[in-house]
């Protein structure tokens, strides 16, 4: 998995584009398989760190939804993907993040 996003955002470096990688945000299956969590949290310690390391043409975010909460109003019934609600506060989040990047690139 890391080595194909790596790869996404070489081609995109390569192009002069500044990019921003996102971690791989909860779920209820990461919830209910310990493997499948710590899999995601492997890629996402992966992408931080290739963040860091090009900092002068990438950027990290961290999910704004930090935690599968069924009771949230976050999530739609499969707990996989969001709600309406869940995705607008995933975008206002990430907002300022896409702004800095979108910054960058003027």
């Amino acid at each position: 998995i890391t080595k194909s996003i790596f790869a996404l955002h070489e081609a995109a470096h390569k192009e002069g584009i500044h990019t921003l990688a996102l971690s791989i945000p909860p779920s209820a299956w990461q919830k209910q398989s310990p493997s499948s969590n710590k899999l995601a949290e492997e890629v996402n310690e992966s992408l931080r760190i290739m963040a860091e390391t090009n900092k002068d043409k990438m950027d990290y975010a961290v999910f704004p939804i930090h935690e599968f909460d069924a009771q949230s109003g976050l999530w739609s019934p499969d707990g996989l993907h969001f709600s309406p609600d869940g995705y607008a506060y995933i975008g206002e989040q990430l907002a300022p993040s896409v702004q800095k990047v979108l910054d960058k690139l003027r």
